[in-house]
């Protein structure tokens, strides 16, 4: 869902370079949690997630713990 996000942790569930997403409490989660942001498939696709944000390996380096995102679409 649209809105800001906190990047609060790191862990290896999708692959090298998963970050976990916490929503801003201002958001509108639809009942919805547990987003991430990770890579995509070997095919390249988009069809990795359902729901999460992918981006390739050299912009999830760039993020940190505590880093805000705001997601528009």
């Amino acid at each position: 869902p649209q809105g800001e996000y906190t990047v609060t942790g790191s862990n290896t569930s999708k692959g090298p370079t998963t970050l976990v997403l916490t929503p801003a409490k201002s958001n509108i989660m639809y009942g919805r949690s547990g987003f991430l942001i990770h890579g995509d498939t070997s095919k390249g696709d988009n069809s990795a997630s359902h729901g999460c944000i992918i981006v390739g390996p050299a912009a999830r380096k760039k993020l940190s713990i505590g880093d805000k995102i705001k997601v528009t679409e």
